[in-house]
């Protein structure tokens, strides 16, 4: 059956919306958000931001006086030192050049300078911040090719220099993964292969010049012209009588897919971002969802696509560990060892 050269099916359905770099998160995979003790962000890589420490339409005039100090922590109760977060005389905090590993809970606490109490007064609020990326963009062409003159091996050998050397030179795209998806006889009792050709958007910063849309709009348009390279130089072969691949050019056909690199993960709601896994996950490149760490694994950090194994010994009572602190050893585990624990706090209160 005859099918249009260029007919794209595209996987999942893209609604747009309208976004400004700021936002607040509200979905169910970054449902961990401290609502209700200061604030909740949301930002893009690379972009600079400004953490209120004092949430103005909750707080009382009276912690916004003149002469109040502001103490700026990690959830761990760590002094904020990079030289990137930039505490502010009005008690906010400016963090420039956001990274990815800068996701997680900042404290900010307030020392009071009312002078009728004795101390004076702290109050510490916690705000969460969630660094994202832009979701990708990858084509994934499949052609069936002639196999009369070439094996297997050459014939992926000459697509990954065609991919590399014409289709990607200008950075439209950056080479993908090519493989054969399978092989039968033509009409002409031929052997012919389809080939699986994938090439994604080289990844772009967005900024003042061009904002999220603007970004995905380049990464996409710089693949539809790497796939229009692709197309051009499959014809010019199979019309050419020198040419070494014969691609049939009514089997030429693309799919649009929206990637995450590894450690991140789509987020339905927002679906055009990629938001990491929370410490205790991880995730394999392009999940929809990221998974506990197994029993035996911790992950302390933010966007990260492994867990690291416990030392030797050692291993975790459950899955999902946020820290090496939660390994513990081997025959302090096990539904025999919470028997007797459970026996000796019977007897012992």
């Amino acid at each position: 059956m005859l099918r249009n050269p260029l007919r794209r099916r595209y996987v999942g359905q893209v609604r747009t919306f309208c976004c400004s770099i700021l936002i607040v998160v509200l979905v169910a995979s970054v449902d961990a958000f401290i609502v209700g003790k200061g604030g909740n962000y949301a930002v893009l890589r690379g972009s600079s931001l400004r953490l209120s420490c004092l949430p103005k339409e909750t707080e009382p005039q009276e912690l916004r006086e003149a002469g109040n100090s502001y103490n700026w922590t990690d959830q761990a109760g760590r002094e904020l030192i990079d030289a990137r977060f930039i505490k502010l005389d009005s008690g906010d905090l400016e963090i420039v050049n956001a990274h990815v590993g800068d996701s997680g809970i900042y404290k900010c606490t307030v020392q009071s300078s009312a002078k009728a109490v004795s101390p004076p007064p702290k109050k510490v609020y916690e705000h969460k911040l969630i660094v994202y990326e832009l979701s990708g963009h990858k084509f994934v062409t499949t052609v069936f090719i002639d196999m009369s003159k070439y094996s297997k091996e050459v014939m992926l050998s000459m697509l990954r220099d065609l991919l590399a050397i014409r289709v990607c030179a200008q950075d439209f795209c950056s080479p993908g993964h090519i493989r054969v998806v399978k092989c039968e006889l033509s009409e002409t009792k031929q052997e012919v292969c389809q080939f699986s050709i994938a090439y994604e958007a080289i990844s772009q910063l967005a900024d003042e010049r061009c904002d999220e849309e603007c970004v995905r709009a380049k990464m996409f348009d710089g693949l539809k012209k790497a796939e229009k390279i692709l197309q051009t130089e499959f014809m010019k072969m199979y019309e050419n009588p020198l040419g070494r691949i014969k691609a049939d050019m009514k089997t030429f056909d693309t799919h649009h897919l929206i990637t995450c690199r590894g450690g991140f993960h789509l987020v339905k709601s927002h679906y055009k971002r990629c938001f990491p896994c929370l410490p205790g996950y991880y995730s394999e490149p392009n999940s929809i969802n990221c998974s506990l760490c197994n029993i035996g694994y911790y992950q302390e950090h933010y966007g990260k696509h492994e867990c690291d194994k416990c030392d030797e010994d050692k291993t975790t009572e459950t899955m999902g560990a946020k820290s090496k602190d939660e390994c513990v050893s081997q025959a302090n585990t096990g539904i025999f060892n919470t028997f007797r624990k459970g026996i000796v706090a019977l007897f012992t209160g």
